[in-house]
């Protein structure tokens, strides 16, 4: 005599209910995982110059330019970080100009345009 029996219809119930849990798992974490995934990578794609954003640090700011890989985000008046699109987490606000897109190296140059002009200023006060 043996404790565990089975029969036929024992493995065939285990079997129904597996399927029901792995259907369950599906319809409420994979789908709906992947519904958020497909938002965000829409979000990032969608970026434009002038979104207020916050990054997953939980620091605001304004996108100033864009690139690619990365965004150049304002985060205080005069100071401008470089950050991969993916460490944007969310946008506040979008705003209606249009997307500029420049490489690394103008973005640079921009910079240190700004950074004379301000030296400038400070020279003739």
């Amino acid at each position: 005599m043996t404790i565990f029996a089975t029969n036929a219809a024992g493995g065939s119930i285990t079997l129904i209910w597996l399927v029901a849990m792995f259907g369950l798992l599906y319809f409420f974490v994979m789908r709906p995982q992947k519904k958020q995934m497909k938002l965000r990578n829409d979000m990032l794609a969608n970026l434009t110059v002038g979104d207020h954003v916050v990054t997953a640090g939980g620091i605001t700011g304004y996108i100033r330019a864009l690139t690619d890989e990365y965004a150049y985000v304002e985060i205080a008046e005069g100071l401008t970080v470089e950050l991969t699109r993916q460490a944007i987490s969310t946008v506040l606000e979008k705003n209606g100009a249009d997307t500029v897109v420049v490489d690394a190296e103008t973005f640079e140059a921009i910079e240190e345009e700004k950074v004379a002009d301000d030296v400038e200023a400070d020279d003739e006060k």
